[in-house]
């Protein structure tokens, strides 16, 4: 057959779309400072450098592909955790600012994976600001659940807004017909 199984990991580069998007909403400043991608079997740990800024904020997300279950990440400097997310599930995020500069090390880890490898990436972002995780959190939910329900969707609009008690704002949507459309609002922990 001439017909070619699309790779597992093929849609990772979209999902890092996203998260770039999700960042430059939050900081327009804010920089993609490093981006690793890889395979990794089940009950496997990968190490990358990463170097860190003190008095920065830095966003770390994990993503893996369809056939994966659970995907860790661990940062460290000096045998000290400095962030870690090991929640069950496929994707980890890290919120932290940087107390000391240097090189840390950033642990990934297979811990539940249907195929016999699957495919990973990690993007480390760095900012002047600090980011609310609980957004944060809360985009990446709605796109997986989006994504479980079509793994083609993609995210149409983002939009972040900063409002007062009482304030509403409106926007302005160009939808195409005969396409399906979800929307999700979140507000952060003080809403």
């Amino acid at each position: 057959s001439s017909d070619l199984a699309e790779p597992s990991g093929s849609w990772l580069p979209e999902v890092q779309q996203v998260y770039k998007q999700i960042m430059q909403e939050k900081d327009p400043g804010a920089r993609q400072a490093e981006l690793f991608q890889g395979n990794a079997k089940v009950g496997e740990t990968k190490t990358h450098q990463v170097q860190l800024t003190a008095g920065k904020y830095y966003n770390v997300f994990g993503r893996c592909d369809q056939a994966c279950e659970d995907f860790d990440l661990t940062l460290s400097a000096n045998g000290k955790t400095i962030a870690s997310d090991t929640d069950g599930d496929g994707e980890p995020l890290l919120n932290f600012k940087a107390e000391q500069g240097g090189r840390h090390q950033l642990n990934i880890s297979m811990e539940d994976c249907d195929n016999d490898t699957c495919a990973y990436s990690v993007q480390v972002f760095e900012s002047s600001t600090d980011t609310d995780p609980s957004l944060l959190r809360a985009q990446r939910s709605n796109v997986e659940i989006v994504e479980s329900h079509d793994p083609a969707a993609r995210v149409f609009l983002l939009r972040q807004q900063r409002l007062a008690a009482g304030q509403s704002h409106t926007e302005q949507v160009n939808l195409t017909a005969g396409k399906a459309y979800t929307f999700y609002g979140d507000c952060d922990d003080n809403c």
